[in-house]
């Protein structure tokens, strides 16, 4: 039902018609993406829609993650089409073909991830003499001791902007569990794309830079069974249970009923017997020991 919705949603990198809604304008030397609207003179900032998987390394230190191709699950062809899509859109801008930083080849087997960052503060257009003046965002945000005087200062010249994150049932996640619920969930992330040229130095390349603005949860991430080899009231070592060959599966094999009249082998404890000798001729069958007993007797 979610995919079904994305598709249609303006924006969403592997829509049909994503390629023809957006295109790149120069502004302040950079590249925006922006929606095509012939109708306005400065088009709104396109806000581009990806839904992918959150890698389980999140840095600490900065509102930076890493999108990956969901595993089982039907928005898996959507991922690819958008790697396509916004491959598409960096080689209509890019001079040259070394491209950076945003779509990342893992490895030769075509694997892309995407990444992208949110800025953690943005200057204030107007500098605050009190602390009673702090915006909620702000005035939230707590840091170690040692770092509070720092930070003190800090926030009446900038304003902190939190990472907008919202669960399954579309509740704000507070700041200080936003990075557990997000590693290994299933996201729909809203970018805004920007693009530089870097060609005043002697290693000339393309920077492509994608600006968070909301994340939404759409699946929690899968539980991890706990480790056997990590349980605390474990007295001994974990040994894995052995694997049996094919022919331990099968169990011993039976002979054929008429092997078995015709005096075949036996097949007495699982194992194959041949006749002793001793067993042979006359003592060696019912009659032969009948005819014995009958001779004492007479």
């Amino acid at each position: 039902m979610v995919q079904a919705g994305a598709i249609l949603m303006r924006n969403y990198a592997a829509g049909p018609g994503f390629l023809e809604g957006v295109e790149w304008k120069c502004r302040n030397n950079a590249d925006i993406l922006v929606e095509v609207d012939p109708s306005v003179t400065a088009p709104a900032d396109a806000v581009c829609i990806v839904t992918g998987e959150v890698a389980e390394s999140l840095p600490t230190a900065k509102h930076q993650l890493t999108l990956v191709c969901p595993n089982n699950s039907t928005f898996a062809p959507d991922w690819r089409t958008a790697v396509q899509n916004f491959a598409a859109l960096q080689d209509k801008v890019s001079t040259g073909t070394d491209k950076r930083y945003f779509l990342i080849q893992v490895d030769s087997g075509g694997q892309t991830d995407m990444r992208m960052s949110s800025p953690i503060a943005e200057p204030r257009a107007k500098h605050l003499i009190a602390e009673a003046m702090l915006d909620q965002d702000t005035a939230q945000v707590s840091v170690p001791a040692e770092h509070q005087a720092a930070f003190d200062k800090f926030k009446l010249t900038h304003k902190v902007l939190p990472l907008r994150v919202y669960d399954t049932n579309d509740e704000p996640v507070l700041p200080e569990e936003v990075a557990s619920k997000l590693k290994g969930a299933l996201v729909e992330v809203y970018i805004l794309m920007k693009h530089y040229y870097m060609g005043g130095g002697e290693v000339k390349f393309n920077t492509f830079m994608a600006t968070i603005e909301q994340i939404i949860i759409l699946r929690a991430a899968l539980p991890k069974l706990p480790s056997p080899y990590r349980n605390p009231g474990r007295k001994g070592p974990f040994r894995p249970r052995r694997v049996e060959s094919a022919a331990q599966k099968e169990g011993p094999k039976l002979l054929p009923s008429a092997q078995i009249d015709a005096g075949g082998p036996s097949t007495r404890s699982g194992g194959l017997r041949k006749n002793k000798p001793e067993d042979e001729g006359q003592g060696g069958s019912a009659q032969g020991r009948s005819e014995q007993k009958r001779r004492k007797v007479d």
